[in-house]
């Protein structure tokens, strides 16, 4: 959340309040303000993934509604400041994409995102990346490719990763959600361009009396219990938090899928990053819920909010789904639900992995692991394959039967090969 003080949240909570603004039109060679009375409305969307605790990201659109108005040259970017008496907060830059001009309404609208919207446009193959480099740099090196983005906040990325599993067509934004789910952090644009990565914590940025929403509801409490890394293949390992959560809830799993820093990483090396990461964030909980309130637009997303149910009982949520609307006046709608993973996702490679079958593709070593294997009494019973540059290599492992046949049938890849 952007800084305010305590007076300054009591006044954009108050139910009498006067709500001010302005629009920063950006041309190509100049800017103009486009003030209240030019304004109709606007609002802006802060949607992430639902039923995700952390690894998502949010991408801002915001849509502009205004007067017909004529300008010396085309407008490239937008932000509307607003607030109240004494503290007003902008947003991102928001980049235009489309105009449409409504002459018979004498209206023009406007649709803008901000600079995460470019990530899509760039592969990370664009960086030159090193050999080897921190989860940091990675995220340095991938903000760099876009233009529209001034910078990225490393705070919380200090894991000791010095490479990732990259083939080079990534784009940027799935490198943003590789980082974000193996750092358990959510990212978003500031209103100063930066991208930041959040991790959720317990600090309240914003209490919401009753008497400052219209309407609220509150559903089932999900905690986040286990984390589960799956890939198509069955290569598939999971960490689960010990202990009690604050709140009683649902127990759930997230589910990081095909992650390029954590598909590099051998058994014991991955076990212990999901054991990291489960420490980190293992027994959060989420309320699902919907308010509609006075709004504040000092918010951000991923903020923790908390208001009054029914009972008066304040209750602790996240920003993950907002949106704020301006018409003269301000209201802020916010919501998460938990929509449970179909069961085909959920047990996706996880029959495979109990009988201990994977495949692992290592693109910075240009290695492939194929292991078929079966416990049986205790003791594993395996075929392996083993490609790299340098040739093929086949393991076998038999606890009974023929072990000649084995040999034979080895013998048989290799030839072949």
């Amino acid at each position: 959340m952007q800084q305010i003080t305590n007076d300054g949240l009591q006044k954009f909570l108050s139910p009498r309040r006067e709500i001010s603004c302005y629009i920063e039109m950006n041309l190509e060679d100049s800017y103009e303000i486009l003030r209240a009375k030019q304004i109709y409305n606007w609002k802006i969307e802060r949607n992430a993934e639902d039923s995700k605790f952390f690894g998502t990201g949010v991408c801002q659109k915001m849509t502009l509604e205004t007067i017909m108005t004529n300008f010396s040259s085309p407008v490239r970017t937008i932000n509307p400041v607003s607030g109240v008496s004494g503290f007003t907060f902008s947003t991102p830059l928001f980049y235009i994409t489309e105009v449409i001009q409504d002459e018979v309404a004498n209206k023009i609208t406007y649709t803008a995102y901000d600079g995460l919207y470019f990530a899509t446009l760039h592969k990370i193959k664009e960086a030159n990346l090193p050999s080897t480099y921190t989860i940091k740099e990675l995220a340095e090196k991938a903000v760099a490719l876009i233009p529209e983005l001034s910078g990225v906040d490393t705070s919380s990325l200090n894991l000791p990763f010095t490479s990732a599993n990259l083939s080079g067509e990534e784009t940027c934004r799935e490198i943003f959600d590789d980082i974000a789910e193996a750092t358990q952090t959510n990212y978003y644009v500031n209103s100063e361009n930066i991208l930041c990565f959040k991790r959720m914590n317990t600090i309240v940025s914003v209490n919401v009396p009753k008497t400052a929403y219209f309407e609220a509801t509150t559903g089932a409490v999900y905690v986040l219990k286990t984390i589960m890394s799956v890939t198509e293949l069955g290569d598939n390992a999971s960490s689960t938090a010990t202990g009690s959560p604050d709140v009683s809830g649902i127990e759930v799993t997230q589910y990081v899928r095909e992650n390029c820093f954590y598909t590099q990483l051998k058994d014991t090396q991955l076990k212990n990053a999901l054991q990291y990461a489960i420490n980190n964030v293992g027994n959060s909980y989420l309320y699902e819920y919907s308010i509609k309130w006075r709004g504040i637009t000092a918010t951000e997303p991923f903020d923790i909010i908390s208001f009054a149910n029914k009972d008066g009982v304040y209750v602790e949520t996240v920003l993950f789904n907002d949106t704020i609307s301006y018409n003269g006046g301000l209201i802020e709608q916010s919501s998460w639900s938990y929509k449970a993973q179909d069961e085909t996702e959920e047990s996706s490679g996880i029959g495979e992995r109990i009988n201990n079958t994977f495949a692992r593709v290592n693109k910075v070593d240009n290695t492939v692991k194929i292991h078929a294997g079966l416990i049986n009494n205790l003791q594993e019973e395996y075929a392996e394959l083993n490609v790299t540059v340098d040739g093929i290599n086949t393991k076998v492992q038999k606890n009974s039967g023929d072990i000649s046949t084995l040999n034979q049938t080895a013998t048989e890849i290799n030839t072949q090969v």
